[in-house]
């Protein structure tokens, strides 16, 4: 997303380039490392931790150096001789040398912020479509970069490979998209497997309800049967007994 800069933003914006080739920096990322220090306004107060100016001096450069971190040219200048200094400590790989600048090179939230700062670069080099671009931590336009074979990652993208290999990508995805068979989802595989082995566990309990059912009749059935046949042959037994037991008297 583009940002519309105000008249005064776009002359800082403009003077901080130009200190930044002044000091061999990439002009497009001391811009921007600016633009998140500050938006570019010249006005901007000290933060909690004193940090101050365009370039959120700390309170130790800009007593170091002297100068008014209010004043605009001192502090840019400053901003780039440091941002400078570290770049040649990291043999010109930005990420750390603006994670240094940032607060320090191995923590995770001043790298975070580097990484930021690269991507407004990154960013606002597309937008305009003016030079190159620097996509990750390598270094651009700075002499003392290391070779590419020194095992340091430089990632130097011009907008129009960019876009190309954006597309490119973009359409052979698609390709293999429409050429993969349609794949179930796991839910659907997962209902389709349990629908046959959960009807059949419903049928297995109506039919054990039912004969459950049926034997409990069964068996109040045949205590009925047994109460009635023994109360209709009770009295012929028990006078069947008498007359036995008077015969053998």
């Amino acid at each position: 997303m583009q940002i519309t800069l105000s008249p005064q933003q776009m002359a800082i914006d403009q003077q901080a380039q130009t200190i930044a080739k002044q000091y061999g920096l990439d002009p497009n990322i001391f811009a921007s490392l600016i633009q998140t220090e500050s938006s570019l306004n010249p006005n901007v107060g000290a933060n909690s931790l004193g940090y101050s100016g365009l370039g959120q001096l700390s309170p130790a450069l800009v007593h170091q150096y002297g100068i008014n971190p209010a004043n605009a040219n001192e502090n840019l200048t400053v901003s780039a001789k440091t941002l400078s200094s570290f770049l040649s400590q990291y043999h010109g790989n930005y990420l750390n040398a603006l994670s240094n600048y940032k607060g320090a090179e191995n923590n995770p939230l001043a790298r975070s912020q580097a990484q930021h700062v690269l991507d407004v670069a990154a960013s606002n080099a597309m937008i305009s479509g003016s030079g190159n671009v620097v996509a990750n931590s390598g270094s651009a336009n700075n002499s003392s970069a290391p070779a590419p074979d020194s095992g340091m990652y430089n990632s130097i993208v011009s907008p129009s490979l960019y876009n190309s290999i954006s597309n490119a990508a973009s359409n052979a995805t698609s390709a293999v998209t429409n050429a993969l068979p349609s794949i179930p989802s796991a839910s659907s595989i997962g209902s389709t497997i349990m629908s046959p082995v959960t009807n059949a566990w419903n049928s297995f309990i109506a039919w054990l309800q039912a004969s459950l059912a049926n034997v409990a009749l069964v068996i109040v059935g045949g205590v009925v049967l047994i109460g009635v046949l023994f109360y209709a042959i009770k009295d012929p037994v028990t006078d069947f007994a008498t007359k036995v037991a008077a015969v053998g008297a």
